[in-house]
């Protein structure tokens, strides 16, 4: 609602507007100057836009932005509470495992994409899941992939990462294959969803609105979710968090997000099982 003060000015512009002018008129309404021949914006328009600027009367791409940032914030809040509190009680170790990787692909994936289709009428493109420019920067990933290598065999020494790692404990004489290999592959779905859910959902989401801050947003429940596990790792998720939002936002994709992800975790398993 307009102010009855700013109601009387945009009501006063809007008659000088419509008064006669010594001076020739467009088709638009806007006095053309005789001398220059340059169209000038009426009062009326140039009250009206500032009165948008400064936030006194509506925008609707402005309210169709801030309600997406909204959205985005308590989607986010919601995901990781049902991921934390679900539950599933069996006595399969790699039934328990499958559960917690397809459960966290629904609510890191599924979902976010319902909402990106559904609600927001875009692509999933448009939030980093997809090929084309996915190869940009390669060598980048490389080279962190190439970073964590010493560190992660320097870890997988101590008895705090192996009493973690691999998720799926392998018994006295069993087999890598096949149940290590089948948890392996939800492995991959964990992380699908994982990188879709920050580094797509969360930074294409708020960047509209908070440019590169978004990434920075983003890392604060990035690096809670790694709450319980090696200080190290939760320390490490803050820097690869911030570094892998950077890419995805200047990239547009998520892909070699994923990638680099996934086999920094395999390593980790690796690494621990051959300890």
């Amino acid at each position: 609602m307009l102010s009855p003060d700013l109601t009387c000015l945009a009501a006063f512009s809007f008659c000088r507007v419509n008064q006669p002018c010594i001076r020739e008129r467009d088709k638009s309404g806007s006095c053309l100057d005789k001398k220059t021949s340059k169209r000038k914006p009426s009062s009326a328009v140039v009250v009206v836009k500032s009165m948008v600027e400064a936030d006194m009367i509506s925008n609707p791409i402005k309210e169709k932005i801030e309600l997406k940032v909204g959205m985005v914030c308590i989607g986010t809040a919601l995901c990781l509470t049902f991921i934390h509190f679900a539950r599933y009680s069996t006595s399969s170790q790699l039934g328990h495992l499958a559960f917690w990787a397809s459960q966290s692909f629904f609510f890191y994936f599924i979902l976010p994409a319902l909402v990106v289709k559904l609600v927001f009428k875009q692509n999933l493109a448009d939030y980093g899941f997809k090929l084309k420019g996915s190869l940009k920067n390669w060598p980048l990933y490389l080279g962190m992939f190439a970073f964590m290598l010493p560190v992660i065999y320097i870890c997988s020494k101590t008895a705090n990462f192996q009493s973690h790692y691999p998720f799926y404990r392998l018994s006295w004489g069993e087999s890598w294959y096949p149940n290590l290999l089948i948890w392996e592959g939800f492995y991959l779905l964990q992380f699908i969803g994982l990188e879709f859910f920050f580094r797509g959902f969360m930074v294409h989401g708020l960047k509209d609105k908070m440019g590169i801050h978004a990434v920075l947003v983003m890392v604060i429940p990035y690096c809670m979710i790694h709450f319980g596990k090696p200080f190290p790792e939760c320390l490490g998720s803050i820097i690869a968090g911030l570094i892998l939002g950077y890419l995805s936002y200047k990239n547009n994709s998520v892909m070699l997000g994923i990638a680099i992800h996934y086999a920094v975790a395999i390593t980790m398993d690796l690494c621990a099982l051959w300890a």
